[in-house]
């Protein structure tokens, strides 16, 4: 609801400030992945189970939002090297989203196999990296704001050459919050 706030008043209340900051009725939102895939893309496209660097996925499906990731790993590159695998979790609403907040990407992730000993597991919001996360650890989070978003709505999980299960992603919309300044002496 829009409160009515007069302007000619000698005080703002915080409220007021807020809504007038653009912070008032800003809720956190979530968004489930629409579909996984092997390979990415640009604009609309379409999953794939496969890519050339040796990633399969179980599906592209995301109803169960879980999917098994195979990887044959590339002892020629580092661990971190595309050619050591990724994926993509396709999210409609990123790119929307990236243009005025931060965002944050969550999931669990169970590594079955690892045999090139990777430590880290990175994730890339169009095409950037922006984080490097422990290969060691059940659960991946991930809080990113980009600058100028793409047209690729998908967050790039690299695997590292391991083998893993991804399940329970989610990217969640964190508006920003409002600085409220103190009073101005004249």
């Amino acid at each position: 609801m829009i409160p009515f706030i007069d302007l000619e008043a000698d005080f703002l209340t915080e409220e007021e400030l807020l809504f007038l900051a653009g912070a008032s009725g800003n809720k956190e939102q979530t968004e489930l992945p629409f579909a996984f895939s092997a390979s990415g893309g640009t604009g609309v496209f379409t999953p794939s189970k496969t890519n050339n660097y040796g990633t399969t996925i179980d599906t592209t499906d995301a109803t169960a939002n879980r999917i098994e990731v195979t990887q044959i790993p590339n002892t020629d590159y580092a661990p971190t090297s595309y050619r050591n695998g990724y994926v993509c979790v396709i999210f409609p609403s990123m790119n929307t989203w990236l243009a005025d907040s931060n965002v944050r990407f969550e999931a669990d992730i169970e590594i079955s196999e690892n045999p090139l000993d990777a430590t880290e597991i990175d994730v890339y919001i169009n095409t950037k990296l922006e984080v490097h996360l422990i290969a060691s650890g059940n659960h991946i989070s991930a809080t990113f704001r980009v600058a100028e978003p793409s047209n690729r709505d998908y967050v790039e999980i690299r695997c590292g050459g391991c083998s893993f299960t991804l399940s329970n992603c989610k990217l969640t919309r964190i508006p920003k919050t409002a600085t409220l300044l103190g009073a101005v002496e004249e």
